[in-house]
């Protein structure tokens, strides 16, 4: 799901014949995802890559008086970042029961299909939703149209209906999460290899949200710049 403070920028910022989809969750600043795109623009010497900013279908309802910061009010922070625009989810879910999963994933897909991206950065919640779009994908027996999945935390299925059930992907997928206690895991977040065989991952310890302490933070998004460039063939840079 896209930032709402970014809702104003979902058009690509230079033309490019290499295009990437940014598809993040409603609670994150673009502030957030500066230092990444910068990495990235830099090391594409050969193109300007273009950002395509998504917004997920659903509005999202905050539950009064809720502490799970699943259902609970975004914080003055996170509305004064907003500018008075909406928060948004890809569906709704609580205790483990996803809703409205099916329509949005099917949203989700015509979104990209338009897009036609080579890279999906997703954040949270968004990651999950990629989750279960791979798996219609598979139902369905289509290829995956784009070459790489970024995944900042999340990623996992947590209503058994929707779960793999075994089944796993062997998509290009690479995922930076966080290591220690946070809002959402006590024991921070668990690796993906069970879904993902030839995941790479990158852990930190920023909490529920995109790296930012250095070194570590410049460390991952070179790292992940470089994993990018690796699977996405020579139009990425002059070689």
């Amino acid at each position: 799901m896209i930032s709402p403070d970014v809702s104003k920028s979902r058009m690509p910022y230079a033309s490019s014949h290499t295009r990437r989809l940014r598809v993040d969750w409603g609670r994150v600043a673009k502030s957030q995802v500066r230092l990444l795109k910068k990495i990235i623009d830099e090391h594409s010497t050969n193109v300007v890559p273009s950002w395509f900013f998504l917004d997920a279908p659903m509005v999202f309802e905050a539950v009064a008086g809720a502490t799970d910061p699943i259902f609970g009010e975004p914080g003055d922070f996170e509305k004064a970042l907003s500018k008075n625009q909406p928060f948004r989810c890809w569906y709704s879910h609580g205790n483990s029961c996803y809703h409205s999963v099916d329509e949005n994933v099917e949203t989700l897909l015509d979104m990209i299909k338009e897009v036609a991206p080579d890279v999906i950065i997703c954040f949270s919640q968004a990651s999950n939703c990629i989750s279960m779009a791979l798996d219609a994908l598979r139902r369905k027996g289509v290829a995956v149209p784009w070459k790489v999945t970024v995944m900042f935390s999340g990623g996992h299925i947590d209503d058994p209906i929707f779960d793999w059930q075994g089944w796993t992907s062997h998509h290009p997928t690479l995922r930076v999460f966080n290591a220690a206690k946070d809002t959402f895991f006590d024991g921070g977040e668990g690796s993906l290899q069970h879904m993902y065989p030839e995941i790479v991952e990158f852990p930190h310890s920023d909490g529920h949200m995109f790296p930012h302490s250095e070194p570590r933070a410049s460390e991952i998004y070179n790292q992940v710049a470089d994993e990018i460039y690796a699977r996405c063939g020579k139009k990425w840079k002059n070689t």
